[in-house]
């Protein structure tokens, strides 16, 4: 830039201290500027509405989540005799007990626990869009009031078989998949009341991976190449599924999320573009690890930094690697098309614990490193 030669002239020169003053200011607006641009994913360390130590709760393990908005549920299994030797091909069923404590999600006093009589595997805990409990008991899923009173059942179609259960994002649909050789099976239900809905869509050769509001994803295998398949529920031969050449989740809905190493797309079961987010250089997103809340579009995805070596100019024969190392859990709102949270991930190496979100998306709570925490979030 040419410099006025007037500019040179001592009697416009400012004086020292006016000069001092300028040089302050523009570094500092340089500053802040450069600031706002590196710091836009830097977390703060937000207080918690309260944390308690987990093992004055109970033993580790079990399902970790929201009831609903003011509840917040822990539970672990207990068997009623010392098992036995674990063999190496099989794990023993033996009767136990599953014991659900709940803890009130904005103070986190105890509210009270219950416990229902389940073999010790296989077992899990789902919750409905009502806050009403789904527990697997072996080859049956039982359906239970929050006071566990019985209401339904359902049972897997090859119970003999490997199978698992999927719920979708906002509680309402869930699905019974038995692996059964090259015919596997996915029987959908009502999460609510455990009234059949319909099986998984015509034409797929695997159990979905996830199950969406009104859409399914499925993995779909060519040669050495895995894709994402992301299908809308209507099931009609004009519409065909999604391919997605990435690792990809289901969101509250019928949306869909994908990383590109730094990048984070959000897209509808249609193609449309909904958001978009960039992360600096040497971290990515998790998209497996991504959380949902019931009611809302808020969505919660795990990042990590990547560590390691980066070019070996002195030793080409040596390849490059990255360590994957965790870093934040981020938190966005679909409605505002932005990250409203973010917290760093706290001591691990290879995990970051658990996480979830309320069903109307206002609190946070983690469970990490023998820690309960709740957060609210904006």
């Amino acid at each position: 830039m040419k410099i006025p030669g007037n500019v040179w002239n001592s009697e416009k020169l400012p004086t020292a201290r006016g000069l001092t003053c300028f040089v302050l200011v523009a570094l500092v607006a340089s500053l802040s500027l450069l600031g706002g641009v590196a710091t836009a994913h830097r977390p703060a360390d937000p207080k918690p509405l309260w944390q308690i130590n987990a093992r004055k709760l109970g033993p580790p393990g079990g399902f970790f989540g929201f009831q609903n908005n003011n509840t917040l549920l822990i539970s672990w299994i207990t068997p009623d005799e010392p098992l036995p030797r674990l063999p190496k091909k099989s794990l023993p069923a033996v009767p136990s007990h599953l014991h659900v404590l709940f803890l009130d999600a904005k103070t986190g006093t105890r509210l009270g626990e219950r416990e229902l009589s389940v073999p010790s595997a296989p077992t899990g805990l789902f919750i409905s869009h009502s806050g009403n409990l789904l527990v697997r008991v072996g080859s049956l899923l039982k359906l239970h009031t929050p006071n566990f009173v019985f209401l339904n059942q359902a049972e897997f179609s090859a119970p003999d078989y490997p199978s698992r259960i999927e719920i979708s994002p906002d509680g309402r649909r869930i699905a019974l998949c038995s692996e059964q050789g090259l015919s596997p099976k996915a029987a959908i239900f009502d999460a609510d009341d455990l009234k059949p809905l319909g099986s998984s869509p015509d034409g797929q050769q695997s159990c979905p991976k996830q199950l969406g509001d009104d859409s399914f994803l499925f993995m779909t295998y060519s040669g050495n190449s895995v894709q994402s398949a992301v299908q809308n529920g209507e099931n009609e031969p004009h519409n065909p599924p999604l391919l997605v050449a990435n690792e990809v989740h289901l969101l509250n809905g019928d949306a869909f999320m994908f990383a590109n190493g730094n990048s984070l797309v959000v897209r509808t079961i249609d193609g449309k573009l909904l958001m978009t987010d960039d992360l600096p250089k040497k971290r990515e997103f998790v998209p497996l690890t991504a959380k949902d809340a019931r009611d809302s579009t808020i969505f919660a995805v795990e990042t990590v930094r990547l560590t390691g070596l980066e070019g070996m100019p002195l030793f080409p024969i040596i390849p490059m690697f990255h360590m994957p190392v965790p870093d934040q859990i981020a938190v966005y709102s679909l409605k505002e098309k932005r990250r409203i949270f973010s917290i760093r991930v706290k001591g691990g190496t290879w995990g970051v614990g658990r996480y979830e979100l309320s069903p109307d998306g206002s609190l946070f709570a983690t469970l990490s490193n023998g820690w309960v925490r709740v957060y609210k979030l904006p």
